[in-house]
C-alpha cells in the first residue's frame, strides 16, 4: 500500500521532502518580516472569529514582545481559546498549550489532523509511541523546527532597554502609549504631543519596575507568546492536504473555516515571528537577525548568540539548550559548586560539558570505586532534580596511563567516560575496546 490514498507513493514522497525543506528554511530565516502579508493574515484571524479588527504592534525582538504584552495586558484583554479550561497551558502542562492558543482549533480536530498526517508517513518514518502525536509527526515529515515548550524555554527574559520608547518611531510610541489607558489621547490633547511623550516615558520607566516587581505578568506573556517562524504544529496540522493532497472529513460542518485557520497561520509563520493577541491590539515581533544551528536544526553556536535580534537581545544556546551568556562566552566562569546547584539536567549537562568531564572528575569530588593493572575507576554522582527535569546519569570514567612516553619521558593521563554499569578498570577499559573484561588481555597496552 503506498504511502497515501490520494498521491503514488513517490509523489508523496517527494512532497515530504520539500515541505521538511520549506519549513526548515521558515524557522532558520532572518529576512526583515513580510510586514503588510502578517498584518494582512491577522486581521483575518481576528475577523474570522467575530472580533473586531485590531490596532498592530510590530517589536523588534520576542523579549520587547513580553514586555508590551505585560504591560497592555493592563488595558486589553488577551484573546484565549474557547477550548482551554482550568489550568490547561499554564506551563505546568505544556502538552496541551495548544488549547490556549488564540483562535485554536478544537482539540478533536486538531489531534485527527495530527493522526491523519501520522498513519500517511511510510512505516519507518513514523514515530514508534503513537503517545508523541505531534513530535513524531512533525519528525516524520522532517520538520526539525523547536515545538513551542522549547522556544518558551529559549527566549530571553526581556530587559527594559529591550522597550525604549526613545528607540522606537512614532507610530510604535503611540501605540504603545495606548496600552497604558485611554487617558493617553486627551493628555496629548492638553498638553502637547512634546509634553505627552515625557510624561509617557516616566509612566513606562514606572511600569516596567512594577512589572519586574509582578513577575507574573512576564509569565502570562510568556504563555500567550505564539510561535510565529518556529511553529511546528501548524505545518503538520496543514501536511494532510498539502503534503498528501486529501481533504479530510469532506463533509464534516465547518471544515472549509477550520483550513482557512491554519492556512492564516501558515501565513504568519512564513511572514514573521512571534506574536501575542489581545482584544483589540496584536503584537508582531521582527524576525532574527543572526540564527545558528547545528547539524539537527537546533539551536547552537559555541563562539556567541545562536540567536540575535536588532535591539540587542541575544539567547545563547548549546545543541537547542538555553544558557545563560557567560556558559558560552566564559566557560572559565563555571564551578563545581553550580553545577551540583543546577537542577535542570539538560542545562547542567552542558555546564559539564563547558566544564569538562575528565575535570569534574579531578577536582568534583569523585569517588574511586576501582583500580587495577588497567587504570582506575571513578564515578560522580549527581542529586536528582525535581519531578518534572528528570534524573542525570552519573559520570563513570576510567583513568588511564598512555603506554607510549612524551618526549620529556613523563606519561599522559587519559580519561574515557563509560557506561555508569562498569564495576572495575579492567571492566571498563575492555568496554572501550567492545570486549569483555575476560577476553581483555593486552600483551602491551597503547
Amino acid at each position: 500500500m503506498g504511502v497515501s490514498p490520494y498521491y503514488p507513493e513517490d509523489v508523496a514522497q517527494e512532497r515530504m521532502r520539500a515541505w521538511a525543506v520549506e519549513w526548515n528554511s521558515v524557522a532558520a530565516c532572518t529576512d526583515r518580516a513580510d510586514r503588510p502579508r502578517a498584518e494582512a493574515a491577522l486581521r483575518e484571524l481576528y475577523r474570522a472569529d467575530g472580533r473586531a479588527e485590531p490596532r498592530i504592534l510590530w517589536v523588534s525582538s520576542p523579549a520587547a514582545g513580553l514586555l508590551a504584552h505585560a504591560i497592555a495586558s493592563r488595558s486589553y484583554r488577551p484573546v484565549r481559546s474557547a477550548f482551554a479550561r482550568g489550568d490547561v497551558g499554564n506551563g505546568n502542562n505544556l502538552e496541551f498549550n495548544s488549547l490556549a492558543e488564540p483562535f485554536a482549533m478544537e482539540p478533536a480536530w486538531r489531534n485527527r489532523l495530527i493522526a491523519a498526517v501520522h498513519e500517511r508517513l511510510p512505516p519507518e518514518r513514523r514515530s514508534s509511541s503513537p503517545g508523541e502525536g505531534l513530535a513524531g509527526a512533525a519528525s516524520g515529515l522532517g520538520i526539525n523546527t523547536s515545538r513551542l515548550e522549547g522556544i518558551l524555554r529559549l527566549v530571553p527574559r526581556p530587559s527594559a532597554p529591550a522597550m525604549d520608547p526613545t528607540q522606537a518611531d512614532g507610530p510604535a510610541t503611540d501605540l504603545l502609549a495606548g496600552a497604558l489607558g485611554p487617558t493617553w489621547t486627551s493628555v496629548v490633547q492638553t498638553v502637547g504631543t512634546d509634553l505627552a511623550r515625557e510624561l509617557f516615558l516616566q509612566a513606562l520607566r514606572a511600569q516596567v519596575a512594577d512589572l519586574f516587581a509582578q513577575p507574573q505578568r512576564i509569565r502570562d506573556a510568556v504563555q500567550a507568546m505564539q510561535p510565529g517562524q518556529w511553529d511546528a504544529e501548524t505545518p503538520v496540522l496543514a501536511a494532510a492536504k498539502a503534503v498528501f493532497g486529501g481533504f479530510l472529513w469532506r463533509h464534516k460542518e465547518g471544515r472549509a473555516e477550520r483550513e482557512r485557520s491554519v492556512a492564516l497561520r501558515l501565513e504568519l509563520a512564513r511572514s514573521a515571528g512571534q506574536w501575542w493577541a489581545l482584544d483589540g491590539l496584536a503584537i508582531i515581533s521582527e524576525r532574527p537577525l543572526r540564527i545558528r544551528r547545528d547539524d539537527r536544526g537546533r539551536q547552537h553556536s559555541s563562539t556567541g548568540p545562536a540567536v540575535a535580534w536588532a535591539d540587542g537581545n541575544e539567547m545563547y544556546a548549546w545543541h537547542g539548550v538555553g544558557v545563560e551568556a557567560r556558559v558560552i562566552a566564559s566557560p572559565g566562569t563555571i564551578t563545581v559548586e553550580e553545577i551540583d546547584r543546577t537542577s535542570n539536567v539538560e542545562v547542567r549537562r552542558v555546564l559539564i560539558e563547558q566544564f569538562g568531564e575528565d575535570r569534574l572528575i579531578r577536582e568534583g569530588g569523585a569517588r574511586l570505586i576501582g583500580e587495577d593493572a588497567t587504570g582506575r575507576l571513578w564515578r560522580r554522582e549527581f542529586a536528582s532534580g525535581g519531578w518534572s527535569q528528570g534524573r542525570d546519569e552519573p559520570i563513570v570514567m576510567v583513568e588511564v596511563l598512555n603506554s607510549t612516553p612524551e618526549p620529556d619521558g613523563t606519561r599522559k593521563t587519559y580519561f574515557l567516560r563509560v557506561p555508569p554499569t562498569m564495576k572495575s578498570a579492567r571492566q571498563a577499559v575492555a568496554w572501550t575496546f567492545g570486549l569483555g573484561s575476560v577476553e581483555y588481555r593486552p600483551a602491551v597496552q597503547t
